[in-house]
């Protein structure tokens, strides 16, 4: 999550995928580096235990989030730069 907020802070789309377990150390980390909002797309946990068709089948269904988050982080670059 740090390197995603940190890219965004750069002017750089970013979007963390995360399991739920780790939602509430993502927000605590958004908090104190005062991100503007949520940029991640949380998944299952856990995923040790997926067969390869299952991790493509859980990635295929975070394709539309992470894309609409990106395309959202890029309007509000563009917004922020005056353009």
């Amino acid at each position: 999550m740090h390197d995603a907020i940190t890219l965004v802070e750069r002017g750089i789309p970013a979007v963390a995928v995360i399991t739920e377990p780790f939602v509430p150390t993502v927000r605590a980390i958004q908090a104190t580096r005062k991100a503007q909002e949520p940029r991640f797309v949380v998944m299952p946990h856990p995923l040790a235990n997926l067969t390869p068709e299952e991790v493509r089948e859980r990635a295929t269904r975070l394709v539309e989030p992470v894309v609409a988050g990106l395309l959202r982080a890029m309007d509000q670059i563009r917004a922020a730069r005056g353009g």
